[in-house]
């Protein structure tokens, strides 16, 4: 359906949009971004779920311009926490600036504080002097053949770090290059925890009773719990599992540095262009 691929496009061009600049992220926001892409989500997921006067071919397109919803909203979601995170970083900076004066600050710069600084955290792992990503960085590019679990159904897919490496990404293995893959923008991801979760499991069957894959090959990605929600866990963005436990704890360990890059050294994240 020429529509739904054009529909489908469109979203892909406003998920680029909010990723990109808060500044763009605030004008899709105002002009009501967020609501529109909702109600073709709702168009969309009824489509797919079968409609009277739909076909096969177009219950697919229908469902890829579901799936470039939720990734685009998503990328809504992480911005709007990002956003929320910069201007309490800047309440807290101005605090701390305040409470130890010129000498323990940078003021020249006026947006760092000195190394020498007996207040530093005593625990935070300095900025490394090579690619913090050295010893990761061609795997997470080329990616692993794994399956992502939905409901306790899994799905043979391909999971790669795009090249702006600034996201993950999961795509159909059987699917073509041009179709849309879900985007897991690395700002939304909260921690990677090894084992199984609900994801891996069927509705009403007992935890862990019907997923053939060993524990130890598996691993979830964690949303971000919202502000206020207490000690319970965030939501669950993917349930994956890999081949081996050897692969698995690979890719654990990858995952849990290219988070700490993000977080820490952000301006590190793209590095140098790994070889093949």
């Amino acid at each position: 359906m020429q529509d739904a691929s054009l529909m489908r496009k469109a979203i892909g061009m406003m998920d680029n949009v909010v990723s990109a600049d808060e500044e763009f992220a605030d004008i899709v926001f105002d002009k009501g971004g967020r609501k529109l892409v909702q109600a073709v989500q709702a168009l969309h997921r009824k489509l797919s779920g079968g409609a009277a006067n739909a076909d096969d071919d177009d219950e697919d397109d229908s469902k890829e311009v579901v799936d470039a919803c939720v990734s685009c909203l998503l990328s809504m979601d992480a911005m709007a926490k990002q956003k929320e995170q910069a201007q309490a970083s800047k309440t807290g900076r101005a605090a701390l600036f305040a409470r130890l004066g010129g000498d323990a600050v940078d003021l020249g710069g006026g947006r760092n504080l000195k190394e020498a600084s007996a207040n530093a955290d005593p625990n935070a792992d300095p900025e490394p002097e090579e690619d913090p990503l050295k010893e990761h960085r061609a795997m997470l590019a080329k990616g692993a053949h794994l399956k992502g679990w939905t409901k306790g159904v899994p799905m043979e897919q391909h999971f790669y770090v795009p090249q702006e490496f600034n996201s993950l990404m999961l795509r159909d293995a059987s699917a073509a290059k041009t179709k849309p893959g879900l985007r897991i923008p690395l700002r939304s991801i909260d921690k990677v925890v090894p084992g199984k979760g609900e994801g891996h499991v069927k509705k009403g069957v007992v935890f862990g009773g019907n997923t053939k894959d060993k524990a130890e090959q598996c691993l979830v990605l964690l949303d971000k719990p919202k502000a206020g929600a207490g000690p319970s866990k965030g939501k669950e963005l993917a349930c994956l599992s890999f081949e081996t436990t050897e692969e698995c704890e690979l890719w654990t360990a990858a995952l849990d540095r290219l988070l700490q890059t993000s977080r820490n050294w952000p301006h590190r994240l793209k590095g140098a262009t790994a070889d093949a």
